[in-house]
């Protein structure tokens, strides 16, 4: 097993009960960005007949729409939705966005390029992957991070 998770043939390692995270090197030509880069966004209510609910909906600035389709870096804490599932979030599993203590703009979901990996809860992290805008999904996050992957920046 190498220092970054993987065995002789590249497979995630298992230890414990779970599945060690593959940590990369990360993309020299990937943006970094910050929590607040995506605070730059506003929300309206809009009623959603599938939902039969008003729902949050995301007018995104053009800061924010520049990011869409760009591969990028964000740093923050992993938090389970469901199995399988994640997200990353500006801040901890006990102030995140789900317990309504901040807004949709505070988390992306995680569409990992590995799902059989597994992440502990507020595993602080830096993640890479192709950002994307969703605004028509009402079944997914505003923002997500597509082959979402761990890194370590240089």
């Amino acid at each position: 097993e190498n220092a970054g998770g993987e065995n002789e043939s590249g497979e995630a390692s298992a230890e414990g009960d779970f599945i060690q995270p593959v940590v990369v090197k990360a993309n020299p030509n990937a943006k970094a960005i910050t929590w607040r880069d995506l605070a730059k966004v506003t929300f309206e209510d809009k009623y959603y007949e599938e939902a039969d609910a008003n729902l949050l909906f995301p007018s995104y600035s053009e800061e924010v729409k520049e990011l869409n389709q760009q591969t990028i870096n964000i740093e923050g804490y992993v938090n389970p939705v469901t199995p399988g599932r994640y997200e990353l979030s500006a801040n901890p599993f006990a102030s995140c966005f789900f317990c309504g203590n901040a807004g949709p703009e505070s988390v992306l979901e995680l569409e990992l390029s590995r799902p059989e990996q597994i992440f502990l809860t507020d595993e602080y992290r830096t993640f890479q992957g192709k950002f994307v805008l969703n605004d028509t999904d009402i079944d997914r996050m505003n923002y997500i991070l597509l082959l979402a992957q761990a890194v370590e920046i240089e």
